[in-house]
């Protein structure tokens, strides 16, 4: 392995070849390009020693002359070696070495084949484990499934143990509720009076305790006053408080006159109930409202006839669309109360009459807790935005008309607003802090508020909280109070649209089509009779065109007639109105010749072209969106509004106009002598290459 030439790197025999003195590398013969019978003595040393200079000494230049020494290192080579005994012992050697090598690639084989063994014995070790505990965990989980199911049906056992216990705890209680809360109060005799109201006589000996149950509340942030604490009353016996109950629910409409001072009010007694089972009591409740009441909704509905009804405290879930009525001829759009919002019912919407497309609004991001929709509705040419809202009593309605306010500034293009809405306060009120705020609002938003009857009846008041705010002509408000159906009236208006009529065009025309060809011909042939006296050009097209004239309004008088034609659709009336405050701009500046007149009418001139340019593009931009799954009718009334012309059939014409031998000879027949003067060709011929020329100039 070590006998290598140091020159080429290949084998070479021990026996042949040249080895320095000083660094003992050997080389081949024919490398040193030395002659096999040349002789080497042993004090031969290298090129590479003898060039490298010594490290102690400086660095001197050779004294002889570099050939010299290469002939020098040449002669004393023994170059009698047989070359082919060197080859075939290189041979020898490599054969050795690739025996070696080839021993060692298949104990390599052999390594690799027992390592590869043991990894499948491992991955299949590794696959029975895996599987193992995969056994292992679904049998856990199935245990600890088990184990959960049995300890939640045991908790909730025990919590309806508890809620039982606690009930019949509260055997003997009962609560009274809708009586307003006043500093001082002596809740003891206002219990005695409430039980004298419904027929039953307390005493104190039979009340063991009577107190306001919860947190003292305070006033809401808009000035109005939140709803009274109950009033939980402890009785003696148990049959005492179930005929106060069975009394109470006789005299449902017992109020506070002669128990506290201030305004009558109805108040009510029930039993005091768990916070599980009062839950389960207005839940109760709640699903059984959904479903009551629906045939005189419907009548309402029908007997109005409206097109849009927009609703308030729908009290519809998520997924609850099921529980709405469901009323023939309409569809319904709902957005339940969001989860953020506390308290229960909420939620708006509307049931539109189908056939109507209405567009439903995104609401902004910014105020999700503000209950409103906003439909987008296009009616006689004209854009109709359509909102609701509602205001629970707990809102501040500085916050909710800011959401209504951002709200207007997120609309589309439109012509009308109309906002209808339960916003729980009374218009009646003006001096009160939430209707001028609402006030506010509707000057803001140049909104009319035209509903001026009462809209919430109660037993004690009437109020106007529900309202129809506008901003173009309505008709009456019709104030339909159902009370069967609701405390609140069924409010129904029309509001009037003007859709803009396009004046129908005066023309004149000829009805070119009912003249007949020979009373044609007996004209033209009377043409030449009456021009051959006339001599001037001018007067001759004069005679010329009343004759014509004369012969169509024989033969095709002129009539007149008006014309109904559908225009664009993107000139709209305002568009119109633009146009024609622009022509009187421009007649301004042309009798007065001022310059801010003549400033305003360029100014007007430019924004009516940009109105236009912004129609069109909104125009066909809608068009083609809405109609991108109707090709068909889509490129025909592109083709009607765009006034495409089609191309005419040139392939056949009139049966008059089909003889070609008929217009030759009509050319070809000119009038005079064809007679030439001699003189004349001779002048023509002699003067053709003359630099007169005919020119033909603009006069």
């Amino acid at each position: 392995m070590g006998n290598k030439c140091k020159h080429c790197g290949k084998f070479l025999a021990t026996t042949d070849g040249v080895k320095c003195l000083k660094c003992a590398s050997r080389y081949h013969r024919v490398c040193l390009n030395v002659s096999p019978d040349t002789k080497t003595h042993g004090k031969w040393i290298c090129r590479d020693c003898k060039s490298s200079p010594k490290l102690c000494t400086p660095v001197q230049a050779p004294s002889h002359h570099p050939e010299d020494a290469v002939d020098d290192t040449f002669a004393d080579a023994n170059l009698g070696e047989d070359t082919t005994a060197a080859l075939l012992q290189e041979i020898r050697l490599l054969r050795k070495d690739m025996a070696s090598v080839s021993r060692e690639m298949t104990f390599f084989r052999e390594e690799v084949s027992r390592l590869n063994s043991t990894m499948s014995e491992f991955n299949s070790r590794l696959t029975t484990v895996e599987s193992r505990i995969s056994a292992l965990e679904k049998d856990d989980i199935n245990n600890q499934s088990h184990i959960e199911e049995s300890t939640k049906a045991e908790i909730s056992s025990l919590r309806m143990q508890m809620n039982d216990r606690e009930q019949e705890y509260l055997a003997t209680d009962f609560e009274l509720a809708g009586i307003l809360e006043k500093p001082g109060e002596n809740v003891n005799s206002i219990v005695l009076l409430s039980a004298r109201k419904v027929g039953i006589d307390l005493t104190e000996q039979d009340i063991v305790s009577a107190e306001r149950s919860g947190p003292r509340r305070s006033l809401a942030a808009d000035g109005e006053r939140m709803r009274p604490r109950a009033i939980a009353v402890r009785v003696t016996r148990r049959s005492l408080r179930d005929d106060l109950l069975r009394a109470a629910r006789v005299r449902r409409s017992v109020d506070t006159s002669g128990v506290i001072d201030g305004e009558p009010r109805r108040f009510f007694i029930n039993e005091r109930l768990t916070p599980y089972n009062r839950y389960l009591l207005f839940r109760a409740k709640e699903e059984g409202s959904l479903g009551t009441h629906h045939d005189e909704f419907m009548l309402a509905i029908n007997r109005h006839d409206v097109d849009i009804m927009a609703l308030n405290e729908t009290w519809l879930r998520e997924g609850e669309e099921g529980r709405a009525p469901n009323i023939p001829g309409y569809r319904l759009r709902h957005k339940p109360r969001p989860a953020e919002v506390r308290g229960r019912g909420g939620g708006v919407g509307y049931y539109i009459r189908r056939g109507i497309t209405a567009r439903t609004l995104i609401q902004p991001s910014t105020s999700p807790d503000i209950e409103q929709m906003w439909l987008s509705v296009s009616v006689g040419g004209k854009k109709l935005v359509i909102g609701t809202a509602y205001r629970p009593p707990w809102l501040n309605p500085c916050k909710f008309f800011e959401g209504l306010t951002e709200m207007f500034t997120t609309l589309p293009v439109h012509d009308h607003v109309v906002l209808v809405g339960d916003f729980n306060i009374n218009f009646y009120e003006s001096d009160n802090y939430c209707t001028r705020t609402l006030c506010e609002f509707l000057m803001y938003t140049n909104l009319k508020q035209i509903v001026n009857k009462p809209t919430h009846f109660t037993a004690h008041s009437e109020t106007l909280i529900d309202l129809v705010c506008v901003d173009g002509n309505t008709s009456e408000v019709w104030v339909d109070y159902i009370h069967e159906l609701s405390s609140h009236a069924f409010l129904s208006f029309e509001f009037n649209i003007r859709k803009y009529k396009p004046k129908p065009l005066r023309k004149s025309y000829r009805k070119i089509s009912s003249i007949n060809e020979n009373d044609l011909k007996n004209y033209l042939t009377n043409f030449n009779q009456q021009c051959l006296d006339i001599y001037d050009v001018n007067s001759l097209v004069s005679q010329f065109n009343s004759m014509l004239l004369s012969v169509f309004d024989s033969l095709a008088p002129q009539l007149c007639g008006l014309f109904k034609e559908s225009q664009y659709p993107w000139i709209t009336y305002n568009i119109n109105e633009m146009i024609r405050t622009r022509n009187e701009a421009h007649i301004r500046s042309r009798h007065t010749q001022k310059d801010t007149h003549i400033a305003y009418y360029k100014d007007l001139k430019s924004e009516v072209e940009l109105a236009i340019h912004r129609e069109k593009g909104a125009y066909f931009t809608q068009f083609i969106n809405n109609n991108a799954k109707r090709p068909k009718f889509m490129w025909k009334h592109l083709k009607n509004i765009l006034a495409y012309k089609k191309k005419r059939d040139t392939t056949c014409l009139p049966d008059h106009l089909s003889e070609p031998n008929n217009f030759n000879r009509f050319f070809l027949t000119l009038p005079g002598n064809s007679d030439v003067a001699s003189s004349d060709i001779h002048y023509y011929t002699k003067n053709r290459h003359f630099s007169n020329c005919f020119v033909l100039k603009q006069i």
